[in-house]
């Protein structure tokens, strides 16, 4: 399922993951301080008590979640138990694309960079070393551009970061 109401897709550079749009959060943490706070300053003492649900979006039931949801142009990108990645339309909640991973453990969490969304694939978490993947989709399709093999995994606590255009993933 491909995006409706916008026109292409922009993509995400070393500029923008240096210096974020206040509106999004393109990764972990959301910048590079790890500072997992948003500037955003609509919302103040006096309106909050205004605030109300716009939408709702179900995890899986079972398995292994601890998501570190993206946003990125009103998209919001999320690791979804079950090896399930998800992209939502951020003001409706509707479902855009969705990708299954192929392995019961959800990505920890996800990276943009220029038109992919980046993460670590692993069978689960290990005690011994497995070979796990770093997996690129198309960030407006969901369609999968690239996988590399990325041996002697045994687990990830986040997920990758993207800097001057080098691709750093921890490998536990």
């Amino acid at each position: 399922m491909v995006r409706g109401s916008t026109v292409g897709f922009e993509p995400v550079t070393d500029a923008m993951l240096e210096n974020p749009d206040a509106g999004d959060w393109l990764m972990i943490r959301r910048d590079y301080g790890a500072t997992s706070y948003s500037p955003l300053d609509e919302i103040t003492a006096d309106n909050v008590e205004s605030l109300r649900l716009a939408w709702t979006w179900s995890m899986r039931d079972g398995g292994t979640n601890q998501p570190a949801p993206l946003a990125y142009n009103g998209t919001v990108y999320l690791a979804n138990t079950g090896g399930i990645v998800q992209a939502l339309d951020g003001a409706t909640g509707d479902l855009i694309w969705e990708y299954r991973v192929g392995a019961e453990v959800a990505p920890r969490g996800l990276a943009l960079y220029e038109d992919k969304l980046i993460f670590l694939k692993a069978d689960g978490w290990a005690f011994t070393a497995q070979e796990a993947e770093l997996v690129a989709l198309d960030a407006e399709t969901g369609e999968l551009i690239w996988q590399v093999v990325m041996p002697n995994v045994y687990a990830s606590s986040s997920g990758p970061i993207v800097a001057n255009g080098l691709i750093i993933q921890g490998m536990g």
